[in-house]
Protein backbone atom coordinates (compact mmCIF):
# COMPACT_ATOMS: atom_id res chain seq x y z
CA UNK A 1 0.00 0.00 0.00
CA UNK A 2 2.73 2.49 0.72
CA UNK A 3 4.21 1.61 -2.05
CA UNK A 4 1.14 2.56 -4.34
CA UNK A 5 1.22 5.86 -2.75
CA UNK A 6 4.69 7.07 -3.53
CA UNK A 7 4.18 5.99 -6.86
CA UNK A 8 0.77 8.32 -7.00
CA UNK A 9 2.71 11.33 -5.24
CA UNK A 10 5.63 10.83 -7.77
CA UNK A 11 3.00 10.98 -10.91
CA UNK A 12 0.99 13.96 -9.70
CA UNK A 13 4.68 15.80 -9.47
CA UNK A 14 5.62 14.26 -12.73
CA UNK A 15 2.57 15.66 -14.26
CA UNK A 16 3.19 19.55 -12.64
CA UNK A 17 6.49 19.23 -13.72
CA UNK A 18 5.57 19.17 -17.30
CA UNK A 19 2.55 20.88 -16.60
CA UNK A 20 4.74 24.43 -15.68
CA UNK A 21 7.38 23.54 -18.25
CA UNK A 22 4.76 24.11 -21.29
CA UNK A 23 3.56 27.24 -19.18
CA UNK A 24 6.86 28.85 -19.24
CA UNK A 25 7.67 27.70 -22.62
CA UNK A 26 4.55 29.24 -23.80
CA UNK A 27 5.17 32.51 -21.78
CA UNK A 28 8.66 32.49 -23.50
CA UNK A 29 6.58 32.19 -26.77
CA UNK A 30 8.39 29.16 -28.09
CA UNK A 31 5.86 26.56 -28.21
CA UNK A 32 2.28 26.57 -28.86
CA UNK A 33 -0.22 24.31 -27.10
CA UNK A 34 -2.94 23.34 -29.75
CA UNK A 35 -5.37 21.65 -27.61
CA UNK A 36 -4.53 17.96 -28.63
CA UNK A 37 -2.17 17.26 -25.93
CA UNK A 38 0.69 17.87 -28.43
CA UNK A 39 3.50 20.95 -28.36
CA UNK A 40 4.15 22.35 -31.72
CA UNK A 41 6.98 24.83 -32.77
CA UNK A 42 5.62 28.81 -33.03
CA UNK A 43 8.53 30.73 -34.46
CA UNK A 44 7.34 30.68 -38.16
CA UNK A 45 7.23 27.82 -40.99
CA UNK A 46 5.23 25.27 -40.80
CA UNK A 47 4.24 23.71 -37.31
CA UNK A 48 6.51 20.51 -36.53
CA UNK A 49 5.37 18.48 -34.35
CA UNK A 50 7.71 18.43 -30.75
CA UNK A 51 6.01 15.56 -28.55
CA UNK A 52 3.52 14.76 -26.93
CA UNK A 53 2.45 14.59 -23.09
CA UNK A 54 -0.96 12.79 -21.52
CA UNK A 55 -3.72 14.93 -20.33
CA UNK A 56 -3.66 17.00 -17.53
CA UNK A 57 -5.53 16.22 -14.21
CA UNK A 58 -8.39 18.04 -13.79
CA UNK A 59 -10.04 21.10 -15.32
CA UNK A 60 -7.72 23.68 -14.73
CA UNK A 61 -7.83 26.82 -17.13
CA UNK A 62 -3.92 26.40 -17.43
CA UNK A 63 -4.40 23.52 -19.98
CA UNK A 64 -7.32 25.14 -22.03
CA UNK A 65 -6.97 26.15 -25.65
CA UNK A 66 -5.21 29.57 -25.41
CA UNK A 67 -7.27 32.41 -26.73
CA UNK A 68 -4.66 33.31 -28.87
CA UNK A 69 -4.84 30.75 -30.75
CA UNK A 70 -8.02 31.21 -31.75
CA UNK A 71 -7.04 34.30 -32.50
CA UNK A 72 -4.18 33.19 -34.63
CA UNK A 73 -6.68 31.33 -36.67
CA UNK A 74 -8.96 33.99 -37.12
CA UNK A 75 -6.39 35.73 -38.16
CA UNK A 76 -5.18 32.68 -40.85
CA UNK A 77 -8.94 32.59 -41.76
CA UNK A 78 -9.37 36.20 -42.31
CA UNK A 79 -5.67 36.73 -44.40
CA UNK A 80 -6.66 33.22 -46.39
CA UNK A 81 -10.50 34.87 -47.20
CA UNK A 82 -9.16 38.32 -48.46
CA UNK A 83 -6.66 36.81 -50.54
CA UNK A 84 -8.92 34.27 -52.84
CA UNK A 85 -11.83 37.20 -52.15
CA UNK A 86 -13.77 34.62 -50.56
CA UNK A 87 -17.39 35.61 -48.78
CA UNK A 88 -17.83 33.92 -45.58
CA UNK A 89 -20.15 31.73 -46.76
CA UNK A 90 -17.46 30.41 -49.37
CA UNK A 91 -14.68 30.58 -46.84
CA UNK A 92 -17.07 28.00 -44.69
CA UNK A 93 -17.70 25.70 -47.19
CA UNK A 94 -13.51 25.43 -47.38
CA UNK A 95 -13.36 24.95 -43.91
CA UNK A 96 -15.81 22.29 -43.87
CA UNK A 97 -13.92 20.17 -46.73
CA UNK A 98 -10.44 20.29 -44.49
CA UNK A 99 -10.84 21.91 -41.30
CA UNK A 100 -6.86 21.66 -40.97
CA UNK A 101 -6.15 24.22 -43.23
CA UNK A 102 -5.87 26.69 -40.42
CA UNK A 103 -3.19 25.09 -39.04
CA UNK A 104 -0.96 25.87 -41.70
CA UNK A 105 0.99 29.35 -40.59
CA UNK A 106 -0.37 32.24 -42.52
CA UNK A 107 2.89 32.81 -43.95
CA UNK A 108 2.75 29.58 -45.84
CA UNK A 109 -0.63 28.95 -46.83
CA UNK A 110 -0.07 32.60 -48.45
CA UNK A 111 2.82 31.67 -50.05
CA UNK A 112 1.26 28.76 -51.52
CA UNK A 113 -1.51 30.29 -52.69
CA UNK A 114 0.53 32.85 -54.71
CA UNK A 115 2.83 30.25 -55.85
CA UNK A 116 -0.23 28.74 -57.53
CA UNK A 117 -1.26 31.71 -59.08
CA UNK A 118 1.87 32.71 -60.81
CA UNK A 119 3.18 29.45 -61.99
CA UNK A 120 -0.13 28.91 -63.40
CA UNK A 121 -1.04 32.24 -64.41
CA UNK A 122 -4.11 32.11 -62.90
CA UNK A 123 -6.67 34.77 -61.98
CA UNK A 124 -8.21 34.65 -58.36
CA UNK A 125 -11.41 33.46 -59.25
CA UNK A 126 -10.22 30.73 -61.11
CA UNK A 127 -7.96 29.66 -58.02
CA UNK A 128 -11.08 30.58 -55.65
CA UNK A 129 -12.81 28.03 -57.31
CA UNK A 130 -9.98 25.28 -57.48
CA UNK A 131 -8.78 25.71 -53.96
CA UNK A 132 -12.29 25.39 -52.53
CA UNK A 133 -13.10 22.78 -54.39
CA UNK A 134 -9.48 20.75 -53.16
CA UNK A 135 -8.58 22.72 -49.95
CA UNK A 136 -6.11 20.52 -49.15
CA UNK A 137 -3.95 21.57 -52.19
CA UNK A 138 -2.91 24.09 -50.55
CA UNK A 139 -1.93 22.06 -47.33
CA UNK A 140 1.62 20.89 -49.25
CA UNK A 141 4.99 22.41 -49.52
CA UNK A 142 5.59 24.86 -52.97
CA UNK A 143 8.27 22.31 -53.94
CA UNK A 144 6.33 19.41 -53.77
CA UNK A 145 3.58 21.11 -56.06
CA UNK A 146 6.15 22.33 -58.16
CA UNK A 147 7.02 18.85 -58.95
CA UNK A 148 3.47 17.45 -59.80
CA UNK A 149 2.69 20.69 -62.09
CA UNK A 150 5.91 20.06 -64.09
CA UNK A 151 5.06 16.15 -63.81
CA UNK A 152 1.58 16.91 -65.75
CA UNK A 153 3.77 19.35 -68.31
CA UNK A 154 6.72 17.36 -68.66
CA UNK A 155 4.10 13.91 -69.80
CA UNK A 156 1.19 15.90 -71.71
CA UNK A 157 3.22 18.80 -72.69
CA UNK A 158 -0.14 21.14 -71.66
CA UNK A 159 0.68 24.65 -71.61
CA UNK A 160 0.59 26.26 -67.95
CA UNK A 161 -2.96 27.60 -69.36
CA UNK A 162 -4.22 24.20 -70.42
CA UNK A 163 -3.17 22.82 -67.59
CA UNK A 164 -5.20 25.18 -65.20
CA UNK A 165 -8.05 24.57 -67.12
CA UNK A 166 -7.52 20.18 -66.51
CA UNK A 167 -6.80 21.47 -62.74
CA UNK A 168 -10.35 23.47 -62.65
CA UNK A 169 -11.79 20.71 -63.63
CA UNK A 170 -10.24 18.16 -61.40
CA UNK A 171 -8.52 20.03 -58.45
CA UNK A 172 -8.10 17.01 -56.72
CA UNK A 173 -5.54 15.67 -59.32
CA UNK A 174 -3.13 18.41 -57.34
CA UNK A 175 -3.36 15.81 -54.07
CA UNK A 176 -2.97 12.91 -55.58
CA UNK A 177 0.61 10.63 -55.44
CA UNK A 178 2.61 10.55 -58.60
CA UNK A 179 4.00 7.34 -57.86
CA UNK A 180 0.93 5.29 -56.32
CA UNK A 181 -1.78 7.06 -58.53
CA UNK A 182 -0.69 9.23 -61.91
CA UNK A 183 2.30 6.96 -63.05
CA UNK A 184 0.18 4.09 -63.02
CA UNK A 185 -3.01 5.52 -64.92
CA UNK A 186 -0.47 6.98 -67.38
CA UNK A 187 0.81 3.64 -68.09
CA UNK A 188 -1.76 1.50 -68.27
CA UNK A 189 -3.10 4.11 -71.26
CA UNK A 190 -0.22 4.19 -73.01
CA UNK A 191 0.16 0.59 -72.86
CA UNK A 192 -3.70 -0.33 -73.17
CA UNK A 193 -4.77 1.85 -75.70
CA UNK A 194 -2.01 2.04 -77.84
CA UNK A 195 -2.52 6.08 -78.04
CA UNK A 196 -0.06 8.36 -79.55
CA UNK A 197 1.30 10.55 -77.19
CA UNK A 198 -0.41 13.90 -79.15
CA UNK A 199 -3.96 11.53 -78.73
CA UNK A 200 -3.51 11.11 -75.17
CA UNK A 201 -2.95 14.24 -73.99
CA UNK A 202 -6.00 15.42 -75.88
CA UNK A 203 -7.81 12.58 -74.58
CA UNK A 204 -7.54 13.66 -70.94
CA UNK A 205 -7.10 17.47 -71.36
CA UNK A 206 -10.71 16.78 -72.14
CA UNK A 207 -11.40 14.12 -69.78
CA UNK A 208 -9.13 14.19 -66.71
CA UNK A 209 -11.26 12.70 -64.58
CA UNK A 210 -10.29 9.19 -66.25
CA UNK A 211 -6.70 9.86 -63.92
CA UNK A 212 -8.50 9.38 -60.76
CA UNK A 213 -8.98 5.84 -61.49
CA UNK A 214 -6.64 3.27 -60.75
CA UNK A 215 -5.39 0.29 -63.34
CA UNK A 216 -7.33 -2.40 -61.44
CA UNK A 217 -10.68 -0.40 -62.23
CA UNK A 218 -9.50 0.43 -65.91
CA UNK A 219 -8.65 -3.44 -66.71
CA UNK A 220 -12.16 -4.72 -64.99
CA UNK A 221 -13.86 -2.69 -67.20
CA UNK A 222 -11.78 -2.82 -70.19
CA UNK A 223 -12.43 -7.03 -70.00
CA UNK A 224 -15.98 -6.35 -69.64
CA UNK A 225 -16.55 -3.88 -72.96
CA UNK A 226 -14.59 -6.31 -74.91
CA UNK A 227 -17.22 -9.18 -73.71
CA UNK A 228 -20.25 -7.01 -74.19
CA UNK A 229 -19.22 -5.91 -77.71
CA UNK A 230 -18.50 -9.15 -78.98
CA UNK A 231 -14.63 -7.89 -79.69
CA UNK A 232 -12.44 -10.67 -80.79
CA UNK A 233 -8.90 -8.87 -79.88
CA UNK A 234 -7.90 -6.51 -77.44
CA UNK A 235 -6.76 -4.25 -80.20
CA UNK A 236 -10.13 -3.84 -81.53
CA UNK A 237 -11.37 -2.80 -77.63
CA UNK A 238 -8.38 -0.12 -78.09
CA UNK A 239 -9.75 1.25 -80.88
CA UNK A 240 -13.33 1.57 -79.72
CA UNK A 241 -12.07 3.27 -76.49
CA UNK A 242 -9.90 5.20 -78.23
CA UNK A 243 -12.50 6.87 -80.07
CA UNK A 244 -14.68 7.58 -76.60
CA UNK A 245 -11.84 7.38 -73.62
CA UNK A 246 -14.86 9.04 -71.77
CA UNK A 247 -16.54 6.16 -71.21
CA UNK A 248 -14.40 4.51 -69.01
CA UNK A 249 -15.89 6.90 -66.63
CA UNK A 250 -19.12 5.22 -66.46
CA UNK A 251 -20.03 2.31 -64.80
CA UNK A 252 -20.70 -1.09 -66.31
CA UNK A 253 -24.19 -1.57 -65.40
CA UNK A 254 -24.78 2.16 -66.61
CA UNK A 255 -23.44 1.39 -70.23
CA UNK A 256 -25.12 -1.94 -70.03
CA UNK A 257 -28.56 -0.46 -69.28
CA UNK A 258 -28.03 1.93 -72.80
CA UNK A 259 -26.90 -1.09 -74.54
CA UNK A 260 -30.10 -2.73 -73.76
CA UNK A 261 -32.26 0.27 -74.22
CA UNK A 262 -30.64 0.87 -77.79
CA UNK A 263 -31.14 -2.75 -79.06
CA UNK A 264 -34.96 -3.34 -77.54
CA UNK A 265 -35.79 -0.10 -78.94
CA UNK A 266 -34.38 -0.34 -82.45
CA UNK A 267 -35.29 -4.24 -82.88
CA UNK A 268 -31.35 -4.89 -83.14
CA UNK A 269 -29.59 -8.25 -82.72
CA UNK A 270 -26.37 -8.81 -80.40
CA UNK A 271 -24.30 -7.99 -83.16
CA UNK A 272 -25.83 -5.30 -84.73
CA UNK A 273 -26.27 -3.26 -81.16
CA UNK A 274 -22.48 -4.40 -81.01
CA UNK A 275 -21.70 -2.45 -83.87
CA UNK A 276 -23.59 0.78 -83.75
CA UNK A 277 -21.57 1.47 -80.28
CA UNK A 278 -18.27 0.75 -82.46
CA UNK A 279 -18.90 3.00 -85.04
CA UNK A 280 -20.05 5.70 -82.52
CA UNK A 281 -18.92 4.63 -78.55
CA UNK A 282 -20.15 7.91 -77.32
CA UNK A 283 -23.83 6.60 -77.49
CA UNK A 284 -23.16 5.07 -74.11
CA UNK A 285 -22.57 8.74 -72.41
CA UNK A 286 -25.68 9.96 -73.82
CA UNK A 287 -28.71 10.25 -71.39
CA UNK A 288 -31.81 8.13 -72.69
CA UNK A 289 -34.43 10.62 -70.97
CA UNK A 290 -32.65 13.89 -71.98
CA UNK A 291 -31.34 12.83 -75.46
CA UNK A 292 -31.85 9.38 -77.07
CA UNK A 293 -35.43 8.77 -76.28
CA UNK A 294 -36.77 12.24 -77.61
CA UNK A 295 -34.66 12.11 -80.56
CA UNK A 296 -35.78 8.43 -81.29
CA UNK A 297 -39.43 9.23 -81.17
CA UNK A 298 -39.54 12.36 -83.07
CA UNK A 299 -37.38 10.45 -85.94
CA UNK A 300 -39.72 7.59 -85.69
CA UNK A 301 -43.10 9.92 -85.85
CA UNK A 302 -41.39 11.98 -88.75
CA UNK A 303 -39.57 9.62 -91.18
CA UNK A 304 -41.16 6.28 -89.74
CA UNK A 305 -39.60 3.07 -88.27
CA UNK A 306 -37.64 1.83 -91.60
CA UNK A 307 -35.81 5.02 -92.89
CA UNK A 308 -35.06 5.42 -88.57
CA UNK A 309 -33.68 2.16 -88.13
CA UNK A 310 -31.33 2.97 -91.45
CA UNK A 311 -30.23 6.34 -90.55
CA UNK A 312 -29.42 5.25 -86.67
CA UNK A 313 -27.72 2.19 -87.81
CA UNK A 314 -25.28 5.01 -90.44
CA UNK A 315 -25.34 7.52 -88.43
CA UNK A 316 -25.61 6.91 -84.76
CA UNK A 317 -24.36 10.39 -83.50
CA UNK A 318 -28.28 11.18 -84.96
CA UNK A 319 -29.55 10.56 -81.58
CA UNK A 320 -27.35 13.67 -80.14
CA UNK A 321 -28.33 16.24 -82.32
CA UNK A 322 -31.02 18.68 -81.34
CA UNK A 323 -34.48 18.49 -83.20
CA UNK A 324 -35.72 22.22 -83.15
CA UNK A 325 -32.14 23.22 -83.91
CA UNK A 326 -30.80 20.78 -85.86
CA UNK A 327 -32.77 18.13 -87.69
CA UNK A 328 -35.88 19.52 -88.35
CA UNK A 329 -34.20 23.00 -90.29
CA UNK A 330 -32.12 20.37 -91.94
CA UNK A 331 -35.05 18.49 -93.50
CA UNK A 332 -37.03 21.76 -94.51
CA UNK A 333 -33.77 23.17 -95.91
CA UNK A 334 -33.09 19.42 -98.30
CA UNK A 335 -36.84 19.41 -99.20
CA UNK A 336 -36.96 23.06 -100.52
CA UNK A 337 -33.38 23.20 -101.79
CA UNK A 338 -33.81 19.81 -103.54
CA UNK A 339 -37.66 20.45 -104.34
CA UNK A 340 -38.37 17.34 -102.97
CA UNK A 341 -41.42 15.37 -102.05
CA UNK A 342 -41.83 13.31 -99.13
CA UNK A 343 -41.14 10.37 -100.76
CA UNK A 344 -37.94 11.88 -102.53
CA UNK A 345 -36.78 13.51 -99.41
CA UNK A 346 -36.60 10.06 -97.37
CA UNK A 347 -35.27 8.40 -100.34
CA UNK A 348 -32.29 10.91 -100.21
CA UNK A 349 -31.94 10.47 -96.18
CA UNK A 350 -31.61 7.07 -96.44
CA UNK A 351 -28.65 6.98 -99.11
CA UNK A 352 -26.86 9.78 -96.78
CA UNK A 353 -27.62 10.06 -93.48
CA UNK A 354 -24.58 12.22 -93.43
CA UNK A 355 -26.30 15.26 -94.52
CA UNK A 356 -28.68 15.65 -91.54
CA UNK A 357 -24.80 15.97 -89.20
CA UNK A 358 -24.03 18.73 -91.80
CA UNK A 359 -24.48 22.68 -92.15
CA UNK A 360 -27.05 24.10 -93.96
CA UNK A 361 -24.27 26.38 -95.75
CA UNK A 362 -21.84 23.68 -96.95
CA UNK A 363 -25.20 22.25 -98.23
CA UNK A 364 -26.23 24.88 -100.57
CA UNK A 365 -22.42 26.12 -101.30
CA UNK A 366 -21.38 22.43 -102.69
CA UNK A 367 -24.63 22.53 -104.96
CA UNK A 368 -24.17 26.40 -105.99
CA UNK A 369 -20.47 24.85 -107.11
CA UNK A 370 -21.70 22.12 -109.38
CA UNK A 371 -25.15 24.16 -110.50
CA UNK A 372 -22.16 26.55 -112.06
CA UNK A 373 -19.98 24.32 -113.68
CA UNK A 374 -22.75 21.62 -115.10
CA UNK A 375 -25.91 23.53 -115.06
CA UNK A 376 -28.57 23.47 -112.34
CA UNK A 377 -30.86 20.76 -114.09
CA UNK A 378 -27.84 18.75 -114.50
CA UNK A 379 -26.51 19.30 -110.68
CA UNK A 380 -29.54 18.28 -109.24
CA UNK A 381 -30.67 15.14 -111.58
CA UNK A 382 -26.90 14.20 -110.38
CA UNK A 383 -26.66 15.08 -106.28
CA UNK A 384 -30.37 14.04 -105.89
CA UNK A 385 -29.50 10.41 -107.24
CA UNK A 386 -25.84 10.46 -105.78
CA UNK A 387 -26.21 12.85 -102.32
CA UNK A 388 -22.50 11.33 -101.19
CA UNK A 389 -21.58 14.06 -104.08
CA UNK A 390 -22.51 16.79 -101.73
CA UNK A 391 -19.95 15.63 -98.78
CA UNK A 392 -16.85 16.32 -100.50
CA UNK A 393 -14.31 19.48 -99.63
CA UNK A 394 -14.50 21.85 -101.92
CA UNK A 395 -11.75 23.40 -100.51
CA UNK A 396 -9.55 20.58 -100.51
CA UNK A 397 -11.02 18.73 -103.62
CA UNK A 398 -13.65 20.19 -105.97
CA UNK A 399 -11.91 23.69 -106.17
CA UNK A 400 -7.94 22.29 -106.46
CA UNK A 401 -9.06 19.76 -108.92
CA UNK A 402 -11.44 21.82 -110.99
CA UNK A 403 -8.59 24.38 -111.29
CA UNK A 404 -6.27 21.98 -112.28
CA UNK A 405 -9.02 20.59 -115.47
CA UNK A 406 -9.11 24.75 -116.58
CA UNK A 407 -5.19 25.17 -115.91
CA UNK A 408 -5.10 21.99 -118.44
CA UNK A 409 -7.96 22.53 -121.07
CA UNK A 410 -10.14 19.66 -120.22
CA UNK A 411 -12.69 20.95 -117.75
CA UNK A 412 -15.58 20.18 -120.40
CA UNK A 413 -14.53 16.61 -120.48
CA UNK A 414 -14.77 15.84 -116.52
CA UNK A 415 -18.12 14.23 -115.44
CA UNK A 416 -19.15 15.55 -112.11
CA UNK A 417 -18.89 11.88 -110.35
CA UNK A 418 -15.32 11.83 -111.67
CA UNK A 419 -14.35 15.53 -110.23
CA UNK A 420 -16.27 14.64 -107.22
CA UNK A 421 -15.93 10.63 -106.33
CA UNK A 422 -12.40 9.64 -107.75
CA UNK A 423 -9.36 8.68 -105.13
CA UNK A 424 -6.34 11.16 -105.88
CA UNK A 425 -4.36 7.98 -107.57
CA UNK A 426 -7.38 7.99 -110.02
CA UNK A 427 -7.94 11.24 -110.35
CA UNK A 428 -4.10 11.80 -111.31
CA UNK A 429 -4.43 8.79 -113.98
CA UNK A 430 -7.21 10.42 -115.48
CA UNK A 431 -5.31 13.71 -115.57
CA UNK A 432 -2.28 12.31 -117.29
CA UNK A 433 -4.35 10.82 -119.74
CA UNK A 434 -5.74 14.28 -120.96
CA UNK A 435 -1.89 15.30 -121.16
Amino acid sequence: MLRLVHLCLFLFQHQRGNSAHAFQAGKRGLWEYDGHNTLHKGSGGHDVLLGSFPPPLGTSSLYARPKRTDEAEDARRIAIQQRLGMTDSEIETTLMKWGSLLSITTENVLGTIDFLQQHLHSDQTTLKTIIMRSPRCIGFKVSTLRYKLDWFQDNFGWSRKELLKVLSKQPVLLTLSIHDNLEPSLYWFQETLNLTDERLSKVLKTNPQLLLSNKKTFAQKTEWLQKRLELETKEEISIVIGKAPVILGFATNAIDCKINWLQSSLELTDLEVAKLIWKFPLLVAMSIEENMQPTLNWLVNRLGVRTTKKVVSLLPQVLGLSIQDGIEPKLEFLRREFGLNEEGLLNMIEKMPALLSMSCSNIGNTLQFYSERYGEDLALQYVIGSPSLLTYSMKNRLIPRWEEAEELGFEAEVAIHVLAQSTNKKWNLFVESKG
